[in-house]
C-alpha cells in the first residue's frame, strides 16, 4: 500500500509547482501551437488549496496532434502505470525532481476532456475556504 503526505506549507508547495510548470512549459515551447494548451492543474494550481505538493499537467490536443505529443512524451518520461492509457488519453511521470510530476495528454473534446474545468472551478471561487474548495 503506498501513502502520501499533506504538504504543510501550501504557499511553499504551490511556488515549487509554478516554477516547475514553467520550466516544464518552456520545454515544448517549440510543440506549443495555437491549437495545443498546456495548464498546471490540480490542488498546486490553486493558491492555499491542501496539496500533496506534486505537479500535474494537462496537455490538451486536437485528435490529429494526439500521436505526435504521446510520441514526444513517451521519449522523455515513464509511463504513468497507475493512469488509463486509451486512444484519446494517456499520462506520464518524472520523480526526477523535487516534486512529482504527471503529465496527461487528453484530446480535446473527449470524454476525459474536464481536467481543466475542475482547476479553473476551485480558482474562480475566492470567497470559499481552500479546505472547502479543494
Amino acid at each position: 500500500m503506498e501513502f502520501f503526505t499533506i504538504e504543510r506549507d501550501t504557499a511553499a508547495a504551490h511556488n515549487v509547482a509554478e516554477a516547475l510548470f514553467a520550466s516544464t512549459k518552456n520545454g515544448f515551447s517549440a510543440m506549443l501551437t495555437s491549437d495545443v494548451e498546456m495548464l498546471h492543474i490540480g490542488a498546486t494550481s490553486t493558491p492555499g488549496c491542501i496539496t500533496k505538493g506534486n505537479l500535474d499537467i494537462v496537455v490538451r490536443v486536437p485528435a490529429a496532434r494526439f500521436h505526435d505529443w504521446k510520441q514526444v512524451l513517451s521519449e522523455r518520461f515513464a509511463n504513468n502505470t497507475g493512469s488509463a492509457s486509451i486512444s484519446t488519453f494517456t499520462a506520464f511521470e518524472d520523480d526526477s525532481h523535487k516534486v512529482h510530476l504527471v503529465i496527461q495528454i487528453v484530446v480535446i473534446g473527449s470524454d476525459l476532456d474536464f481536467f481543466h474545468k475542475f482547476s479553473e472551478a476551485m480558482r474562480s471561487n475566492p470567497t470559499q475556504s481552500p479546505s472547502t474548495t479543494c
